[in-house]
């Protein structure tokens, strides 16, 4: 499986040349996400504590997906669902869950619509800000249907 992760990778990095990288401001000086952002879900590659991630983009709402995987079976099964509000600011779009402060924020870094997503995530939070000063980057893949990339 690791192996598998790491060519993925790869092609990924090799792939970064021809994708959409644009800053994607509109207008109004607000950041949006690029053109074809929200068809289908993107699969996130590797797993967060056991968990593997799939996301979805509607409008101004984001769906995170959580699901466990059995290898042997090779079956899964959805173990959450939480759905944000996403607010544009100049910097991304903002991550807002129910009426709580911001929690994050994501900016679309590399996009091949309908191939692969590369998303960073930032952080309000002065104590991860000084942790993850450049914040996190998570690469996923398109699949048309809300399925894991933990079963080959």
């Amino acid at each position: 499986m690791k192996k598998s992760i790491l060519a993925l990778i790869t092609a990924t990095s090799l792939l970064t040349a021809c994708a959409t990288t644009s800053q994607n401001v509109s207008s109004d000086g607000l950041y949006s996400f690029p053109e074809g952002i929200e068809d289908g879900y993107w699969a996130m590659v590797g797993d967060v504590d056991g968990e593997y991630a799939v996301i979805n983009f509607k409008g101004n709402l984001t769906h995170n997906y959580r699901f466990k995987c059995n290898a042997e079976t090779k079956t899964y099964r959805q173990t959450e669902k939480e759905t944000y509000t996403l607010k544009p600011t100049t910097n991304g779009m903002q991550l807002v869950y129910k009426n709580e402060p911001a929690f994050s924020t994501l900016k679309a870094i590399t996009l091949e619509p309908k191939k692969f997503l590369i998303m960073q995530q930032t952080f309000p939070d002065k104590e991860l800000q000084e942790l993850l000063p450049d914040g996190l980057e998570f690469v996923y893949f398109y699949t048309p249907t809300l399925k894991p990339l933990c079963i080959s």
